[in-house]
């Protein structure tokens, strides 16, 4: 009884074994293309697999690849489920995808061009153009002794972009007494008023002209709107004219526009005044005003 019985396991064992072999060997034959090798223990197996598909090639078992072996017919179909979405051109899409999760977690690796609204060609020009300040209001706070505020204009032609002459640059000036002559007047000294007087002539209109460099230009962009900023140095001279006497006048500084329109011009100097009455008296203003830039270059 136990005899049977290993026996008939042995036979069943012997059995599965040749026939995962000659199925392996039927899978290898399919995906190769190759005729499969004769194996006894197979056609005694499944005699009807090695029977009717003893020489079968990949174009008999896949029709629809028309000729292609069993490989290219797969990955052909593997790439064609694979394909990038109509419209873009690029890689397969394995490769499609991954970028777009990276481009979602670590953002875009570069911005286009034309999404950058700022990098685009100049704008606004003043080569050839007049800009005109109808008013400029000026405040100088470091004095002990007066405040002085000055009202004034000026005029630019800008020759190119980067240079310009400020042919005119004129100022009324408005001087504001802190108090502190009144005070060296009536101090006292032993208890009578020192009567003290301080000789302070102060300057009331001044002239001039300077020449402009604008080596600074920039612009910054919203969703709906692109602002225009130039910063720009200043030298010049001219005339100063005290209560008593005219003297010779340095200007230089800095300032800054900013482009409201085409043509309408926010800007802000700090321009410093040096008076030559003597010795050198400096004048140190903060300006502010606006301007319009006019005309164009001739055809």
């Amino acid at each position: 009884m136990k005899g049977s019985v290993l026996a008939s396991f042995s036979i069943a064992v012997g059995v599965e074994a040749q026939a995962a072999a000659g199925l392996s060997d039927l899978e290898r034959q399919v995906l190769e293309g190759a005729e499969a090798p004769p194996s006894s223990s197979s056609s005694s197996a499944y005699p009807e697999t090695v029977d009717t598909a003893p020489t079968s090639s990949a174009s008999d078992s896949f029709p629809s690849g028309e000729g292609q072996s069993a490989p290219e017919s797969a990955s052909a179909s593997s790439s064609a489920s694979f394909e990038a979405p109509k419209g873009s051109e690029g890689p397969e899409r394995p490769d499609y995808e991954l970028r777009a999760i990276e481009q979602a977690i670590r953002g875009p690796r570069e911005i286009p061009l034309e999404h950058i609204l700022v990098v685009q060609n100049r704008y606004i020009r003043k080569a050839e153009r007049h800009e005109l300040s109808p008013l400029m209001v000026g405040l100088q706070l470091a004095d002990s002794f007066r405040r002085q505020m000055q009202f004034g204009f000026s005029y630019v032609y800008h020759l190119d972009e980067n240079w310009g002459f400020e042919a005119l640059h004129g100022m009324l000036i408005k001087n504001y007494g802190t108090g502190l002559n009144q005070a060296i007047r009536t101090s006292t000294s032993r208890g009578n008023a020192t009567g003290l007087e301080t000789d302070r002539l102060e300057s009331v209109m001044s002239l001039g002209a300077a020449v402009q460099w604008t080596p600074f230009t920039s612009k910054a962009g919203t969703d709906d709107r692109i602002y225009y900023f130039e910063g720009y140095f200043l030298l010049g001279g001219g005339a100063v004219v005290y209560e008593n006497a005219t003297y010779g006048m340095l200007m230089y500084g800095l300032g800054f526009r900013s482009y409201v329109t085409r043509t309408a011009i926010l800007k802000a100097e700090l321009r410093n005044y040096a008076d030559f009455r003597g010795g050198i008296s400096d004048r140190l203003n903060v300006l502010a005003g606006a301007s319009l830039l006019l005309g164009g270059p001739s055809k």
